[in-house]
């Protein structure tokens, strides 16, 4: 244990956080040593000397390529932390230089990136003008990853019960319900007068539905929609998760999506679209704002979670 104690202190560089990334992300030396822009023979010594410092295999060969041993995956999660925080410093170290004094790192779900977080990160740079804004929008599936290797510093979206664990920290900012809509062309066309459109109306008028993918925090509320009317779940269906790419589609095929009620308002003003008269009472949701728990927030962020509880209220 000492050995490694001494190895790890002394001879660990940032050198080799980005060997061992570089080996755990292409699987084979040669690729590694084209990216690093290094010979294949400096990759093989270098990781060499690594296990024999540490007096650890790191990384056997298989069919699959080269994949790292338990002892292999510990280190290069951490090494990736480690490159992440060297970056961060980099980052930090230019604003301060050109003046700022702050970085905010905010990961959007998609949706919040339409009304929501525009205002909020427009107020945050009235009360806060010296923090840097990075935002990156992503599904949580991107954006949750992101958040524990800390390349973001908070992530604003749905998020479900499941998400307060050790690690994470969730506050409702607010909570909101589905809408299901259609062009209003194809409203006036496929329901004129009274008739009122329905899941199973609009499956016999032939309107292919639009949905979030198998495992994305939306498509469970929306399945117990369609459950809880005694509905099949549609065989007919697009996966898509972009809010503008969705509205693209209900404008040039008959088709019907479900958007969080805030981005249909918005929508309905501007796009053409019609909301049906379905019951979505209970496929309800929380829009949260979610940071590692262990993580204090930065100046900027405090400034962002106090203009999210603004704006709930």
């Amino acid at each position: 244990m000492a050995k490694l104690d001494w190895y790890i202190r002394s001879n660990l560089k940032p050198r080799h956080f980005q060997l061992l990334a570089a080996l755990d992300d292409f699987k084979s030396v040669s690729r590694a040593a084209q990216y690093l822009n290094v010979t294949q023979p400096a990759i093989s010594k270098a990781l060499s000397e690594m296990e024999e410092g540490l007096g650890l295999k790191l990384f056997e060969r298989t069919t699959k390529g080269i994949v790292p041993t338990p002892h292999g995956e510990c280190l290069v999660r951490h090494a990736r932390i480690m490159l992440t925080q060297l970056r961060k410093t980099r980052d930090e170290l230019n604003m301060i230089s050109y003046g700022a004094r702050d970085l905010l790192r905010i990961g959007m779900l998609p949706g919040t990136s339409l009304m929501l977080m525009p205002q909020v990160v427009a107020r945050l740079k009235q009360r806060s003008p010296l923090t840097t804004v990075a935002v990156q929008e992503g599904t949580i599936e991107t954006l949750r990853p992101m958040l524990f290797s800390e390349q973001i510093d908070v992530i604003v979206g749905f998020m479900p019960v499941t998400a307060q664990t050790q690690d994470l920290e969730s506050e409702v900012i607010y909570e909101d319900s589905l809408v299901a809509m259609i062009s209003s062309a194809n409203m006036e066309s496929s329901f004129p007068g009274k008739s009122r459109p329905n899941l199973s109306s609009l499956e016999r008028r032939g309107f292919t539905w639009i949905l979030p993918p198998v495992g994305s925090l939306l498509r469970e509320p929306i399945e117990a929609i369609f459950q809880q009317q005694g509905v099949a779940f549609p065989d007919n269906y697009i996966e898509s998760v972009s809010p503008s790419f969705n509205v693209g589609l209900l404008h040039d095929m008959r088709a019907a999506c479900f958007f969080p009620q805030e981005v249909a308002r918005h929508f309905k003003a501007r796009s053409g679209l019609a909301a049906l008269p379905i019951v979505t009472a209970n496929a309800v949701y929380n829009t949260c704002f979610t940071r590692l728990r262990h993580k204090p927030l930065t100046e900027g962020g405090e400034c962002l979670l106090g203009i999210l509880r603004d704006l709930a209220d």
